[in-house]
């Protein structure tokens, strides 16, 4: 157990690391270059939907055709950039520094305290997966802050109209981003229906409903208007999508029958998540000595929350090209938040804090600032193992002097 000099000197540390790289990212946003890939195919064609009307009547908005039918909530936040003005490259900027918050407040939540809440939050929000997008236009990040914000309240639920309208728009962001945003939020009301049913009444239900329906339920109305299938371009029950390759590959099936898919699977997750890559199997060896003795706890609640995610992103679609392969990686964000808060808690309980320091402090180091080579971790490591725990020695040295 550190000294709590200690932990709020490497806190201080820490966070001046983070926003070094912040300050980095909101000046190259500046110089970015012109955007490709999903920015140009389909977020910026239907962030402008919204403002030249054509979001009604998606037929005519100018992105690729299978793609102008995605829900576009978080596109919504985007228009508002182009509405003001505001370059496009800030778009995930704000949206890491909105995650970022509802990390933090997520770990006060669950008595990480001050110190390590920040910490929390400084890990989430400096992962390579978050800075590799952070000037791009996808909506991912997003996305993982309205799922983070849903988790937060449906941990502390009230009994107030005000609580259900931010609840359903939460959850309406949610399923409003993206197909697999009704998938996870299902996830998490599974898992808290036990403990939200005693707030519920006809009045909270309907106040939840208006800004669930109007963020969220509003994308698959139209597109059952327009198309008659809700999910198009995807197959869904008796709803007919279309023949769009990268639906035809599910995570698991490219990571088995790819040649070297097992190592790609490897590598991609080391490189978007760091160290905290072994989080995930923290989370599983957490749940198996749980139900070996039929032990409940917080730990294995949340642990067994981000395993569930994680399970359904390896039924998600991929590709069988590398870097298709580390950038479907982003679709596993809702997991990967649970999952390291779950390491969190633990390493609280054993009173380990020191090595969540060290594996932040670390990846911090080996941000993709300093160029996308996440192997450099390999070197790292033990020059910052050397002058962590150095440095934490000789704060020990200096309050038994006091």
């Amino acid at each position: 157990m550190q000294s709590e000099e200690s932990l709020n000197l490497f806190t201080k540390i820490i966070f001046i690391f983070s926003v070094y790289i912040f300050v980095y990212f909101i000046f190259f946003a500046f110089t970015y270059p012109s955007p490709d890939g999903d920015s140009i195919n389909y977020h910026i064609p239907l962030a402008k939907s919204f403002l030249d009307g054509t979001i009604l009547t998606p037929e005519k908005i100018e992105a690729v055709p299978y793609l102008k039918y995605f829900p576009g909530s978080s596109e919504g936040i985007l228009a508002i950039f182009f509405l003001f003005r505001i370059p496009m490259q800030l778009f995930n900027v704000v949206g890491i520094l909105f995650l970022f918050i509802i990390v933090y407040f997520l770990g006060k939540i669950f008595n990480l305290g001050k110190n390590l809440s920040l910490v929390f939050a400084v890990s989430i929000a400096t992962l390579p997966a978050m800075i590799r997008w952070i000037n791009m236009q996808i909506i991912d990040i997003w996305m993982l802050g309205f799922f983070t914000l849903t988790f937060l309240l449906l941990e502390r639920p009230r009994k107030n109209f005000k609580y259900f309208a931010i609840l359903g728009f939460s959850c309406g962001m949610l399923i409003g981003s993206k197909y697999t945003g009704p998938i996870f939020a299902s996830v998490l009301f599974i898992f808290y229906f036990k403990k939200i049913i005693s707030y519920l009444s006809i009045k909270r239900i309907l106040i939840f409903l208006i800004p669930f329906s109007i963020f969220g339920l509003f994308w698959y109305i139209r597109n059952f208007i327009v198309l008659g299938n809700p999910f198009y371009p995807q197959n869904f029950l008796f709803f007919r999508g279309d023949n769009f390759g990268i639906l035809n590959n599910q995570v698991w099936e490219t990571t088995i029958t790819t040649p070297g898919g097992i190592r790609m699977f490897i590598d991609a997750f080391f490189s978007e998540y760091s160290l905290w890559f072994f989080s995930i199997i923290l989370s599983i060896f957490i749940i198996f000595k749980s139900f070996n003795k039929r032990k409940k706890s917080k730990i294995l609640f949340i642990s067994l929350i981000g395993i569930s995610n994680f399970i359904i992103w390896l039924f998600l679609p991929s590709d069988r090209h590398f870097h298709i392969f580390v950038s479907v990686v982003r679709y596993s964000f809702p997991s990967i938040v649970p999952i390291i808060l779950a390491a969190f808690l633990y390493a609280k309980e054993k009173g380990k804090e020191d090595v969540i320091y060290l594996v932040t402090f670390v990846s911090l180091l080996a941000s993709p600032i300093y160029k996308y080579h996440p192997k450099v971790l390999l070197v790292v490591f033990p020059i910052a193992f050397i002058i962590y725990f150095f440095g934490r020695e000789r704060l020990k040295g200096k309050t038994i002097t006091k």
